[in-house]
């Protein structure tokens, strides 16, 4: 699910067609709902690529000051996520698309990003 930006590696079932869709919409939804600041942070970390390090020297805080940041807006993103999904999936169907949502997280968020 999500493995590429366009289109996926291999042919998918029309419901993992309609769920995969559906976390795009979520994502770019929760993404849209973030302040400008969280936002931008996102784009320059997964859409652009600077690590913590480079994005500490721009923005003049600490690495840890960043990596805490990012923590929090993916909890958010998840949590807004997850919240969006819950009324279209099962409670366990839900439980594992999140989990594979939560470990590609960043590939997700630059996938949407650059739609």
């Amino acid at each position: 699910m999500m493995a590429a930006c366009s289109a996926a590696p291999e042919p998918l079932s029309a419901p993992a067609v309609g769920i995969e869709a559906a976390v795009r919409a979520a994502l770019a939804d929760s993404l849209t709902g973030l302040a400008l600041c969280d936002q931008n942070l996102l784009t320059f970390h997964h859409d652009r690529g600077l690590g913590v390090e480079p994005l500490a020297r721009l923005l003049g805080i600490s690495a840890g000051a960043v990596s805490r940041q990012l923590a929090r807006i993916h909890a958010r993103v998840l949590r807004d996520v997850r919240r969006r999904l819950a009324p279209r999936l099962a409670a366990d169907q839900l439980d594992r698309v999140l989990a594979i949502v939560q470990g590609r997280l960043g590939h997700a968020i630059a996938c949407v990003l650059r739609t």
